[in-house]
């Protein structure tokens, strides 16, 4: 509250778009625009002669150069059945469900129960003893095959590969937070879960490398460091579900594993190697399909080492 009763008339960029909140560019969206050029609108007819450059002021503050306190600022909030993260989170929700769930799917669309259950409640459904399948489906729903998150871990572990993709610069932050509306819509529920699945794309760019490690700690998910070799093995084993998923070729897959490692990681050093010998098939008694059947192994003996999520636990009171 107090960053928004600090901005200054030059934090807001019409033309562009922006608002730079405590040093941060953020995009506006078209309602917050709107609202914005309202306010502008009313602030100039009614304290024309204000010296006060803060963005928010009042009839007190109009005459001085101090900014409005806190307690004005929140004061349309009180009393209201919303607080601020659910007014947002039920701004950009619609999205997310639009790009979570498809009515081919089930019978109706089922809103996540972010704003009814009680923070940190663990919700997984069953046992930790989901299928490899169930695992690879959540790869072909993002894609468009209108597909049905089958679990909580297979949601889970979804994220997980999404967000090691993107700690090594495989996969965009908006993927990542489609990742987080699956998990909510497969009926995981943690307050920075909540948070990260309400970014929009135009926000995920800023947002994401701040919002996730939170997000996956209370899920008891990893966050891997960029560049760190645990990240690097994890990313590797996110590419294998992909492609016994269907989502890349396996000479794609090689070529990426090969471009990104080289012969320097041990886990993919044989990839690298099936990379090579793509490349000279046709001076070597072995066909393609044979490479493919190679790399197809060597994809399942990677993408069969899951880390089973903790399930969430209270926070301490």
């Amino acid at each position: 509250m107090a960053q928004i009763a600090a901005l200054m008339l030059d934090d807001v960029d019409l033309g562009n778009r922006r608002l730079t909140i405590a040093g941060r560019a953020r995009p506006l969206d078209d309602l917050t625009l709107e609202l914005m050029v309202e306010w502008l609108d009313h602030r100039r007819r009614r304290w024309p002669s204000t010296a006060d450059l803060h963005l928010l002021i009042n009839s007190q503050t109009a005459s001085t150069t101090s900014r409005a306190g806190n307690h004005w600022v929140s004061a349309p909030m009180r009393g209201q059945d919303a607080a601020l993260e659910r007014l947002r989170v039920d701004r950009q929700l619609e999205e997310a469900l639009t790009h979570c769930t498809s009515p081919k799917s089930s019978g109706s669309m089922r809103r996540p129960r972010c704003a009814t259950r009680t923070p940190h409640n663990p919700c997984w459904n069953r046992p930790l003893n989901s299928t490899f399948d169930e695992i690879c489906s959540t790869w072909t729903h993002r894609e468009g095959n209108h597909g049905r998150v089958t679990s909580t871990e297979a949601a889970a572990i979804a994220l997980q590969d999404h967000a090691a993709l993107w700690s090594m610069g495989e996969t965009r932050a908006s993927d990542v937070v489609n990742a987080a509306c699956d998990a909510l819509v497969a009926g995981l529920d943690t307050p920075g879960l909540r948070i990260l699945a309400a970014c929009t794309r135009a926000e995920a760019d800023y947002d994401v490398h701040d919002l996730l490690p939170a997000a996956l700690d209370e899920l008891g998910l990893a966050f891997y460091p960029v560049g760190s070799e645990a990240g690097q093995e994890a990313a590797a084993r996110a590419l294998a579900r992909r492609m016994l998923a269907g989502e890349l070729a396996p000479r794609e897959f090689t070529f990426r594993i090969h471009q990104r490692h080289g012969h320097e990681l041990p886990l993919t050093e044989r990839l690298a190697e099936l990379d090579d010998e793509y490349d000279i098939l046709d001076h070597s008694d072995r066909t393609v399909d044979q490479v493919d059947a190679e790399v197809t192994a060597e994809a399942r003996r990677l993408a069969a080492h899951l880390t089973a999520p903790a399930e969430p636990t209270d926070s301490p009171s």
